[in-house]
C-alpha cells in the first residue's frame, strides 16, 4: 500500500498529481489506506473510491451492471475478489455483445454473494449447472452461456482480457465530502477515465460503506517442488473433500479430485485409466460418484489402440478433466492409475467443439523409456491413432476432425492450462 503514498505525501506531489489527472481546484486530496478510511456517519463524511491503482497496471472496467451491483450491495471495489469482477465484467461484456439488456437483477437471480473469512466477497452460482457465464478463467474466448439452462443460446466471442490473473488491488482514495455535487463527480469521471491505469467507480454520495483490507486474489495453494521447472505454476493440493472422513463417515476417494496429479506435472503425471487397450467398450468417469461407468459399445468395428483415460485435478473448457492416450505394451484395467509422460498433443474437434487429447507413454514401461516427443514414434503408429479417432464415431453420424500432431511442449502448455483452470474453479469452490 505504501508504494502509492509518495504520490500525495507532499504539497508539490499533490499539485503534480492533480495536474496530471485533471483534478479540479478546491477538491481536497489525501492518501487513505483502507484501515484508516473514515466512515463515521455522525460526521456526515463519506470517502468515495474514485481512483484505484491495480497491481501490474491492469484496470477493471466498471460497466453499468458492475456499478449497480456494487451500489445495491453496499460494496467497495476492493472488498470484492477477482471472482466477482470476472463474473460481473463478463456479464457486462456479454450483455453488450449480444444486446441482451441484462441488469444487476439478472446477476442476483443467478448468483449469490458470499463473504470470505478475510472480508472479501465473491459470487457463487445458485446452481452448479445453471450459470449466466461460463469459461471465465484465464481465457479470452467463450463460449459464454446465458439465461436459464442456456435457453437463450450461446456464442463464441472475444471477451475482455482484463479479468485474467488479478492478484491484489492497491487503492488510492480521494477524500470527498458527502455534500459534493453529483455534477462535479461526473466531471471527475469524465476526465479521469481517459487514463488507462485508473479505475473509476461511481457510488451514491450519500452511501456509507465499510472498507476492508484488499483481499488476496489467488491464495497460495501449494509450495512448488524445488526440482520443478519454475516456468510452471504449482498444482493444487489435496482438496477438502477428503476432510469429510473426519466426520466418521466412510467416503470413497474420487479419482478426479482426490488423486494427486504428481510432483512432475505437467511433464510426468498420474493418469486414471478409463478404457483398456483393445477394448470396444467405452467406459468413462461418472463425475458424481467417482466410479467408472459404461458409456456405450462402439458402433464401428474398431477398438481402442491404447489405454485411454484422464489426468486428475485438471479441467478443460468442456467441464471434463484432460483426456490422455497412454502408449504402453500392455492393457491396464479401468479404474487403475499409472504414471504417464506427455510426448505430444493431438488437436481434435468433436462435433464442432474442441476436444484435444494428450499423447503420452507410460513412464514406467522400459520399452518407451527413450520416447520423449511425438516425432520419436513411428509414423505408422501416429497414423493408426489418427484413423481411430477419425472413424470411431462415423456410424453414429458424428463428425470428428483430427489436426496435425503437436510436439511435447504443446502438451505441457495444455496440461498446465488445465491445471490452472482446476485450481481456479474446482479447488476454490471446495474451499468455500
Amino acid at each position: 500500500m505504501g508504494r502509492f503514498k509518495n504520490l500525495v505525501d507532499t504539497p508539490i506531489a499533490v499539485e503534480l498529481f492533480k495536474e496530471k489527472y485533471h483534478i479540479p481546484e478546491g477538491v481536497g486530496l489525501r492518501y487513505c489506506p483502507p484501515e484508516n478510511i473514515l466512515t463515521d456517519k455522525r460526521t456526515g463524511e463519506v470517502v468515495i473510491p474514485v481512483i484505484t491503482f491495480l497491481e501490474g497496471g491492469m484496470t477493471i472496467p466498471m460497466g453499468t451492471i458492475t456499478r449497480d451491483y456494487l451500489r445495491n450491495h453496499r460494496l467497495c471495489p476492493h472488498q470484492c475478489t477477482a471472482n466477482m469482477f470476472r463474473v460481473l465484467g463478463s456479464v457486462n461484456a456479454l450483455s453488450q455483445m449480444m444486446d441482451l439488456q441484462l441488469t444487476w437483477h439478472d446477476v442476483v437471480h443467478m448468483y449469490e454473494c458470499h463473504s470470505q473469512s478475510d472480508g472479501g466477497y465473491y459470487l457463487k452460482s445458485r446452481s452448479p449447472v445453471v450459470k449466466m457465464v461460463s469459461c471465465l478463467p484465464k481465457s479470452n474466448n467463450g463460449p459464454f452461456k446465458w439465461g436459464n439452462r442456456n435457453e437463450s443460446g450461446n456464442a463464441s466471442r472475444k471477451a475482455p482480457s482484463l479479468f485474467l490473473s488479478l492478484l491484489k488491488r492497491y487503492s488510492l482514495f480521494l477524500g470527498i465530502a458527502s455534500s459534493l455535487s453529483h455534477s462535479l463527480f461526473l466531471y471527475f469521471r469524465r476526465d479521469l477515465c481517459l487514463f488507462s491505469k485508473l479505475h473509476l467507480c461511481e457510488l451514491d454520495p450519500q452511501l456509507t460503506v465499510d472498507i476492508v483490507e484488499p483481499a488476496v486474489m489467488v491464495p497460495p495453494i501449494e509450495t512448488p517442488n524445488k526440482n520443478h521447472d519454475a516456468h510452471y505454476a504449482p498444482h493444487a493440493p489435496l482438496n477438502e473433500r477428503i476432510l469429510s472422513s473426519m466426520t466418521r463417515r466412510s467416503v470413497a476417494a474420487h479419482p478426479w479430485h482426490d488423486l494427486e496429479i504428481g510432483p512432475g506435472a505437467p511433464t510426468v503425471f498420474n493418469t486414471v485409466v478409463e478404457i483398456s487397450k483393445g477394448s470396444k467398450v467405452k467406459y468413462e468417469l461418472d463425475k458424481k460418484t467417482g466410479l467408472i461407468k459404461v458409456d456405450r459399445v462402439l458402433y464401428s468395428s474398431v477398438v481402442y489402440p491404447h489405454n485411454y483415460g484422464f489426468i486428475p485435478r485438471t479441467l478443460c473448457e468442456d467441464n471434463d478433466p484432460m483426456d490422455v492416450l497412454v502408449i504402453m505394451q500392455e492393457p491396464v484395467l479401468p479404474g487403475c492409475f499409472l504414471r504417464a509422460r506427455a510426448i505430444g498433443l493431438m488437436p481434435m474437434i468433436d462435433q464442432g467443439e474442441k476436444d484435444d487429447k494428450i499423447i503420452a507413454v507410460c513412464a514406467d514401461d522400459p520399452e518407451y523409456r527413450d520416447i520423449n516427443d511425438i516425432k520419436d514414434l513411428p509414423p505408422h503408429r501416429l497414423a493408426e491413432i489418427r484413423r481411430f479417432f477419425e472413424d470411431y464415431k462415423k456410424n453414429e453420424n458424428k463428425e470428428v476432425a483430427v489436426n496435425d500432431f503437436l510436439p511435447a511442449s504443446a502438451a505441457y502448455e495444455a496440461i498446465q492450462y488445465s491445471m490452472n483452470l482446476y485450481a481456479d474453479y474446482i479447488v476454490e469452490s471446495l474451499r468455500r
